[in-house]
């Protein structure tokens, strides 16, 4: 039996809802040129079916073969994966990351950076999400033309005039709903914390303001969307879409809204329009292919319209939620990152919610490490440090062997009781004698700071 048109609709995006489903739980800990990975992984779904099951095992083996040692389990009983790496990290929890150190004789630098899934196409991320909400004022629109013949007249003295809901449909409606949608689709860019919900208030802010309701009906909007009765939520449409009408044309003809209070009438009517839409026949060939030889299975009609809402409404919204939660162990406060430093447990976290279809997951860090005995023996003591040192190690790694050649034996040439200032100051690259140099610069500064 198939569902009303409406609370299909809504249990389409129901059973779509983001929430946390997997807790992805990472610990860092650099070594030199290596980095420590350990991996535990929760299900939050406590009693997940057969399918849910098999695909939770199968994220687990794959996870497996990705980790030299293999699975294991924490205290906590949870499957826990141990590996040590070089370079790129293993795509685990899905997406990119490496972990890389620069040397050199004055210290180094080492960068931490993971992309977690996501989508960094913006612009077809964006295009795509306007577009839908363009195709559902058109499926609007083309209904209208469908219930309301302009060429028709039929029992209606004298014809109902429909101009003045198309004028709002295709002027005020179709602007605020891609208006929202681009709200929700810039909240699904953002770095996101869980149960972060000022995107919905926000938008709630736009509608009230917009008169479409009053904050004082959110506790009903409420009610009427967890209850999901499809005849409710049409006579609250017919409600806003009534006055809307009349605040643009005290006089516009709104006999073309009662419809929407005889739902018998109104399902039919959606539903027979929808089979002829393109975008019903193509959902009905993409189940025949699907099913090949076998029977294909109905298509609902509801479907037409839940996809195109989906997308609209920003669909990291309407898509699997997981979790990932990143502790990256150092031994001083890191130079650059976008998480938090927690001196407690001497580490840099994150905490990021992580979807398919937003703008990835990413945490990122840098940290500088003197080498003092070099420092010393050259400067009398560690002065190149934090963004200096950044600048420094970057720089050096940078030039040509002969170049690091060069630049290795005047700076040997440097103790902390000869005029380093004149040495670094003369220092040229052979062959280019007219070219001081801005790194050169820097530690002579650095010098002399030290000095006063």
């Amino acid at each position: 039996m198939r569902k009303p048109l409406i609370v299909a609709s809504m249990t389409l995006l129901a059973a779509c809802t983001g929430c946390i489903q997997t807790v992805y739980k990472i610990d860092l800990k650099p070594e030199g040129n290596e980095i420590t990975r350990t991996l535990s992984v929760k299900e939050s779904s406590q009693n997940p079916s057969s399918q849910q099951q098999k695909q939770q095992n199968e994220e687990l083996r794959r996870i497996a073969t990705l980790y030299p040692e293999g699975r294991a389990e924490d205290r906590e009983g949870l499957p826990t994966f141990i590996g040590r790496f070089a370079g790129p990290m293993p795509v685990d929890v899905g997406g990119v990351g490496t972990f890389t150190r620069f040397d050199s004789p004055l210290g180094s630098v080492s960068i931490y950076s993971e992309r977690f899934r996501g989508n960094d196409d913006l612009a077809g991320s964006l295009a795509t999400s306007q577009q839908a909400a363009d195709e559902l004022i058109d499926l609007a629109l083309g209904w209208l033309d469908f219930e309301f013949p302009p060429s028709a007249t039929g029992d209606a003295d004298p014809p109902i005039d429909t101009t003045s809901i198309r004028s709002l449909l295709d002027g005020e409606l179709r602007q605020d709903l891609k208006n929202a949608s681009l709200q929700l689709w810039m909240y699904g860019q953002a770095e996101s914390a869980p149960n972060n919900h000022s995107p919905i208030f926000r938008l709630a802010q736009y509608l009230a303001e917009r008169n479409y309701f009053s904050v004082q009906q959110i506790p009903a909007i409420a009610r009427l969307v967890q209850q999901q009765n499809p005849k409710q939520f049409i006579l609250f449409a017919h409600d806003v879409l009534s006055r809307k009408l009349t605040l643009q044309n005290p006089d516009a003809d709104t006999r073309c809204l009662d419809i929407l209070k005889d739902w018998s009438r109104l399902e039919k009517s959606i539903r027979t329009y929808l089979k002829e839409t393109d975008e019903y026949k193509q959902l009905v060939a993409q189940q025949e292919q699907a099913a090949g030889a076998a029977t294909p299975r109905h298509v609902d009609e509801a479907h037409v319209i839940g996809n195109k809402v989906m997308v609209a409404l920003a669909p990291d919204m309407f898509s699997r939620h997981d979790l990932v939660e990143v502790s990256l162990h150092l031994r001083q406060p890191p130079d650059s990152t976008n998480g938090t430093w927690d001196d407690d447990t001497k580490s840099v976290r994150w905490s990021q919610a992580i979807g398919d279809s937003s703008t990835p997951g990413f945490a990122f860090a840098t940290w500088c490490v003197p080498e003092p005995e070099q420092q010393t023996a050259r400067f009398g003591s560690v002065i190149v440090r934090g963004g200096e040192l950044f600048s420094y190690v970057i720089w050096y790694r940078g030039l040509s062997p002969d170049e690091s050649k060069q630049w290795d034996a005047m700076l040997s040439s440097i103790g902390p009781d000869d005029d380093a200032v004149a040495t670094l100051q003369a220092f040229r690259f052979e062959g280019q004698p007219n070219q001081t140099l801005p790194i050169a610069t820097m530690l002579i500064r650095l010098i002399q700071t030290a000095a006063d």
